[in-house]
């Protein structure tokens, strides 16, 4: 039967004093700076010694060195050395402290190197459990034994004080049964021991001494205990709830790991100074080779299908499982020259995937993608579902990943790569699209973290990336920025340079017809391709061009193509030709201006093949299907409806329609017409360019054949001498109290320059 043992009289408590009674003023010598501390009476700290029964007392060794104490909870707390008796039963340390207070309180960290930071304001304690130990066959790692003492109640300093010692930490003793069949089969030599739970295990917690109580800091479920001895496996752990939970046991060895998953058992706790022996069977079970990530040496090594680790380049510690509300938490690896084994469950490993970007990266993790949500003022690294923020619909997943050796970039705050010497292999991941897009690592202070920056600061450390060592998975893509959905792309008539992206690990092969040319036409991996589109000297005919990028790699698709048309050379300007023209063809009820000029279905007419920006103010502009500028409301006649009936509602009050971008460079005056269905004009021309000037509007009237009239509205417009603007802008605004329609404008050139 698994029992959890209790440190009793001679085991839990690390005993200062035969009681835990406040010091008497008769018993205390005259204030005084200097303090006496005194660790008597037996069983009180560090190591476990030999059992008796199930009893494990505990001793100071010559590895505790030092205690820190805090008076007051003052944020610099004293580190004191210590001073062991012959029969390392008995400790004392001496500390001074400048002044004292109504009532001086005084906490006692073992070992000090487990007291990382005091909070005056709070009155809290940062303890660190390390996620990396090492055990002996009787005790856990001392390190990992944290213990505590709190002495409160003197008016003054006195000189000297007795505290008892509580473990703040509780304790696993695996014992293994049945391993030397596996470890002989596979000629394997055990190296360590990890602990996975499904509760964060060790890390740092804030301890709160005045309430007994604690919160989780920086926190990893992950334990890593050195040791060649499986019969006997000690780890100190922080105290939690593990009742019912399955807790991962991975035997690692040179040859491999062995893995066993064992039930904690319902209503059991891992209690401070408690023991829980766990006897861990595994018989049937085989060393496992081990999963292996190299260091990824260079940018090339890396494609799409691949599983990554990003690691601090100085740390042991990778990017986490963990999101936190605005970064990501860092879990700790155990790290090899040039590669990381069997990492542990708490450590993220990413898949590559296409970014957005061409020739970029998406890193799918637990729950989505990693994006940079800090934009310009936060420093933020969050997962966000796919089909939200990632990198299918957004560059800010999408991430540009280099790998540098040190390097000597100058010094400063604002330093992006690594110093000369530093270290070698660093990885700059990076949002281009975001300002703080650089991901570092951040374990300054109580810190422990992955984040986004804006660059390289003195609290922040650099990456390396680990590639799982696998065959890569073929991978090939190719695309133009240029073109559509639909890989279509349209060309000047001027011709020009344009980009082709190739990405993936297989050879490949490109081509273009139509007397373009392309920079390279075959390859083998990653390339940026330069298409040069000569110019078209034909005022007659557009132009056609395809470019095909395919490969012979076991992939779909393995073909990609792009159509390329080139407009024709513009006809020399004269009077008579047409500027602008818009009849709403092909428009939607219901849309706006800006909407329809956005559409597939527009088809709106500039001279040169060029093109017009319309802006509107919201639904007061809008298509309308009813043909009110040509029939009558109701209409029931024999006449035959016309097939597109589309116009433009320009709302009464203040509704109004802006075109932008109509070519005018050479024209000297043009005359603009268009339909309405009011007599009286309702819509007001008006421009911001300047030099043109808007002149008088007239108006003519016929009646259809629907028996309702149609009002003709007439306006030259007027290009000033001199410099002319290349393109200018137009406004139709409706000011008075009737709904206008507006159809079949026509903007023509009447006068040259």
């Amino acid at each position: 039967m698994k029992k959890t043992v209790l440190f009793s009289a001679l085991v839990v408590v690390f005993s200062m004093t035969a009681c835990n009674k406040e010091v008497s003023q008769d018993n205390v010598e005259a204030p005084s700076s200097t303090v006496t501390f005194t660790a008597s009476a037996p069983d009180t700290k560090t190591a476990f010694t030999t059992p008796t029964g199930s009893q494990y007392p505990v001793l100071w060794t010559d590895k505790d060195t030092k205690v820190s104490i805090t008076h007051n909870y003052s944020s610099s707390p004293v580190e004191a050395d210590i001073t062991r008796s012959a029969d390392n039963r008995t400790a004392t340390f001496t500390a001074s402290f400048k002044t004292g207070s109504a009532e001086n309180t005084f906490v006692a960290v073992s070992p000090a190197s487990s007291l990382v930071t005091v909070y005056t304001d709070g009155k809290r304690l940062n303890l660190e459990i390390p996620s990396s130990q090492i055990c002996t066959a009787t005790s856990p790692d001392q390190a990992a034994m944290v213990l505590y003492a709190k002495s409160s109640g003197h008016d003054h300093i006195p000189s000297d004080v007795a505290l008892t010692f509580s473990h703040y930490t509780g304790y696993f003793h695996l014992v293994f049964t049945n391993y030397e069949t596996a470890l002989s089969a596979a000629g394997a030599t055990v190296q360590s021991v990890s602990i996975t739970s499904e509760k964060e295990i060790a890390g740092r917690v804030f301890y709160y001494p005045e309430t007994g109580t604690s919160t989780a800091n920086a926190m990893s479920k992950t334990v890593n205990v050195t040791t060649t001895d499986l019969s006997h496996v000690w780890a100190g752990l922080a105290p939690v709830d593990l009742s019912g939970e399955t807790i991962k046991i991975v035997v690692g060895t040179d040859k491999g790991t062995i893995t066993k998953n064992i039930s904690f058992g319902d209503g059991r706790n891992l209690t401070s100074g408690k023991i829980a022996k766990i006897t861990v069977d595994l018989d049937g079970l085989s060393v496992m080779p081990p999963v292996r990530y190299n260091l990824v040496t260079s940018a090339s090594q890396l494609n799409v299908g691949d599983h990554i680790i990003i690691a601090a380049a100085n740390y042991d510690r990778a990017v986490s499982t963990t999101q936190k509300t605005n970064n990501r938490d860092a879990a700790s690896v155990t790290k090899g020259t040039g590669f990381i084994l069997d990492p542990s469950d708490a450590v993220e490993v990413i898949e590559l995937e296409d970014g957005v970007v061409p020739g970029e990266f998406a890193l799918k993790v637990t729950g989505g993608y990693l994006y940079a949500a800090g934009g310009s003022s936060n420093n933020h690294l969050k997962t966000a579902a796919p089909g939200s923020i990632n990198a299918s619909t957004a560059p800010l997943g999408s991430w540009d990943i280099t790998i540098l050796d040190g390097q000597d970039n100058g010094t400063g705050a604002n330093l992006h790569e690594p110093a000369e010497g530093t270290t070698n292999h660093v990885a700059m991941i990076q949002a281009k699209a975001v300002p703080r897009g650089k991901m570092f690592y951040n374990g300054s202070g109580d810190n422990n973290l992955f984040s986004a920056y804006a660059g390289f600061y003195y609290y922040t450390s650099f990456l390396q990336i680990y590639r799982l060592d696998e065959p890569a998975a073929e991978h090939f893509k190719a695309s133009m920025p240029d073109a559509d959905g639909s890989g279509n792309v349209d060309v000047g008539y001027s011709g020009g340079n344009l980009a082709v992206y190739v990405f993936g690990n297989s050879a490949w092969n490109a081509s273009v017809t139509g007397g373009a040319t392309l920079s390279a036409t075959s390859g083998t991996g990653n390339a940026i391709l330069t298409l040069t589109v000569p110019e078209n000297t034909s005022k007659t005919d557009a132009k056609a061009y395809t470019v095909t990028v395919s490969t012979t790699a076991g992939v779909t698709p393995n073909s990609y193509t792009f159509n390329l048309t080139q407009a024709k050379v513009p006809g020399v300007l004269a009077v008579g030709d047409v500027l602008w023209e818009e009849t709403w063809m092909g428009g939607t009820n219901g849309n706006r201006p800006s909407v329809y000029g956005a559409s597939a279905a527009a088809t709106t007419t500039v001279y040169g093949g060029g093109a017009v920006t319309y802006t509107d103010n919201g639904t007061s502009s809008k298509l309308q299907t009813d043909g009110l500028v040509y029939v009558p409301s109701g209409y029931t006649g024999a006449v035959e409806l016309p097939s597109d009936m589309v116009n433009l509602l320009i709302a009464k009050t203040s509704g109004w329609w802006n075109i932008s971008g109509i070519p005018c460079s050479g024209v000297k005056v043009a005359t603009i017409t268009f339909d309405s269905n009011y007599s009286t004009l309702t819509s007001v021309l008006s421009t911001t360019t300047e030099g043109v000037t808007v002149g008088v509007i007239t108006s003519t009237n016929d009646t259809s054949a629907w028996g309702k009239k149609v009002y003709h509205y007439t306006c030259d417009i007027t290009f000033a001498d001199g410099t002319a603007p290349g393109t200018f802008d137009l406004k139709f605004s409706n000011t008075s109290s009737n709904n206008n329609r507006v159809d079949s404008i026509k903007l023509v050139v009447k006068t040259l320059k």
